[in-house]
């Protein structure tokens, strides 16, 4: 995985908090992530041990991913992207801590560590999505600011053992559809991407001249057969369940304030273009519930890049 982007760009530029009128995320900041069936019974190679793999009092998922994004222009021919065009990002990512709800790290004992205690104990959540989307604005700006929303996609998490000598085994790809496997590691719980065209709560801004934006994205829990995810009574969670990717920063710079489009890691085929491009990304997983009215604003370090070019809040009609 690439640099933490939410440090590097508290460091690289002077934080700014983007006020959005809008609806607000309500998350549930107490849920609980329990790996215990995966002691060596889902598949080969998990091997979680019972006494290091519950997670309680969890608000958040911190996480790490690398990604390539592609748009299809629609209608006549344009020189950068514009209202309707469409995209795909394909992403593989790695969960790099589980926070309670007051960004205290909670420590897992041989989470994303060595095996230490014998040649299987640490392990890692990963995670990979294949999403598609819809830019519903048309560039402003001298930042060339654009809205999209997402239309389609999934989201799949896998379990894996870490053994001595190995601090990740999630491996890039070229394509993720329908994945069943990262890497080797064994699929413990699948989401679909929840359609938010028009929907102010969700979506994202993106720059066309700086590669770098930020976005919100609904998932509906669709398999959680090896009850990893739980509630705070250590219940499964129900299918159509919810997660949101919040306070999610993305660039295609090698690094912060970098000539856009140029980071191209040697696992992907990635153009250096507008259209075709690679890029890393960090963020939070939440478990939400259903969102409503918020009668002030939002304060956010996203949908920015915070200091680096700034964004446009999104568009009065998106809010309509």
């Amino acid at each position: 995985m690439n640099l933490k982007l939410t440090s590097q760009l508290l460091t690289g530029a002077a934080a700014l908090a983007i006020s959005l009128s809008a609806n607000a995320i309500i998350t549930v900041d107490n849920w609980t992530f329990n790996a215990t069936g995966l002691d060596g019974s889902a598949g080969a190679g998990t091997e979680v041990k019972a006494a290091n793999g519950v997670i309680n009092n969890i608000s958040f998922l911190g996480f790490q991913a690398t990604y390539n994004t592609i748009t299809t222009q629609q209608g006549a021919a344009h020189a950068g992207v514009a209202l309707n065009d469409t995209f795909n990002v394909q992403a593989n990512g790695t969960i790099t801590s589980f926070q309670d709800i007051s960004s205290t790290v909670i420590n897992p004992i041989g989470f994303n560590n060595l095996g230490s205690f014998g040649l299987f104990n640490g392990y890692e959540l990963s995670f990979t999505f294949d999403v598609n989307g819809k830019f519903s604005t048309n560039p402003t700006g001298a930042n060339l600011n654009t809205n999209f929303d997402h239309t389609s996609g999934t989201l799949n998490f896998y379990v894996d053992s870490l053994p001595l000598g190995a601090t990740s085994k999630a491996t890039p790809f070229t394509s993720v559809t329908n994945s069943t496997t990262n890497g080797g590691a064994v699929l413990v719980a699948s989401f679909a991407v929840v359609n938010d065209l028009l929907d102010p709560t969700y979506g994202g801004v993106f720059s066309a001249a700086l590669g770098n934006g930020g976005d919100r994205t609904l998932f509906e829990l669709t398999y959680n057969g090896l009850n990893v995810f739980r509630d705070s009574l250590n219940n499964p969670l129900a299918l159509g369940s919810t997660l949101a990717v919040t306070n999610s920063d993305f660039q295609s710079s090698v690094t912060v304030g970098g000539a856009p489009f140029q980071y191209n890691p040697s696992a992907y085929a990635c153009g250096k273009n507008l259209l075709n491009f690679c890029g890393t990304e960090s963020g939070q997983f939440r478990l939400a519930a259903s969102p409503v009215p918020e009668p002030g604003t939002i304060a956010l370090l996203s949908l920015g890049l915070l200091g680096i070019g700034g964004f446009a809040r999104r568009s009065n009609s998106k809010r309509a």
